[in-house]
C-alpha cells in the first residue's frame, strides 16, 4: 500500500523523487543493495532506469523504488529522510554502442559532486560496475564538441548477473514524489 502511494506520487511529479522502497530488504553493503536493485529490472526494455541507495540507522543499505528514465537519460531528486541517509546512485546504460560501456563525464561529475559511489548496469556487457570518487581510475577525453573525464569503473561481483538470469520478467513501475535534492540529469 505504501509503495503504491509512493509510485502514484511519482507519476504526478515533474522530477521523480527517489525514496526508500518499503519492500526492499536491508543489505550489509552498497554492492549487495545495488545488485538487488538491478536484479529486479526489466533489462529487455531498452529504457534507462535509475535509483538511489540509502543507509538506515542500523548501518544497513536499501535501494529506492526504480525510476524509468527516457531513452538514455534520467533526472531525480532524493527524498530527505533522517532515518535513511543518501549513500549512492544507480542507473542503467541500455545502449549497445561502445561509448555506452563507460561511466560518462556526467556520471563521473555527478558522483564527485554528490560524494557518493555510482553504480551502473551496462546492458551490452550484461555487467555491473561502480565508480567511487577519489578511488576509481578515470581518464580525460576530448572531441570537437566537448571534454570531460570518463571511467570504465570497477567490477561488482557477478551475483546480480545470476539473479537477473534466474528472475522472471517483472514490470517496473515509476517512482515517488517528495521535495529536495535535485541531482540533475545522468547519462
Amino acid at each position: 500500500m505504501i509503495r503504491a502511494k509512493l509510485i502514484a506520487a511519482a507519476l504526478a511529479a515533474k522530477i521523480p523523487t527517489a525514496a526508500v522502497d518499503p519492500t526492499a530488504q536491508a543489505y550489509d553493503s552498497l554492492d549487495a543493495a545495488s545488485q538487488a536493485f538491478f536484479s529486479q529490472l526489466d533489462h529487455s526494455s531498452g529504457n534507462e532506469y535509475a535509483g538511489a541507495l540509502f543507509r538506515d540507522a542500523d548501518g544497513k543499505y536499501r535501494y529506492s523504488i526504480p525510476m524509468n528514465g527516457k531513452s538514455d537519460k534520467f533526472s531525480m531528486q532524493i527524498q530527505k529522510n533522517p532515518n535513511a541517509i543518501f549513500s549512492g546512485i544507480m542507473h542503467t546504460h541500455p545502449g549497445q554502442e561502445d561509448s555506452s560501456q563507460y561511466f560518462s563525464a556526467n556520471d563521473v561529475d555527478t558522483a564527485k559532486t554528490l560524494k557518493v559511489p555510482s553504480y551502473v548496469w551496462f546492458e551490452k556487457s550484461n555487467q555491473e560496475r561502480k565508480y567511487i570518487p577519489g578511488q576509481t581510475s578515470a581518464s580525460p577525453i576530448a572531441d570537437h564538441l566537448s571534454w570531460g573525464v570518463v571511467s570504465r569503473g570497477d567490477p561488482v561481483s557477478d551475483l546480480a548477473k545470476a539473479l537477473i538470469a534466474a528472475r522472471q520478467p517483472n514490470s517496473i513501475q515509476p517512482p515517488v514524489s517528495q521535495p529536495p535534492l535535485d541531482i540533475g540529469e545522468g547519462k
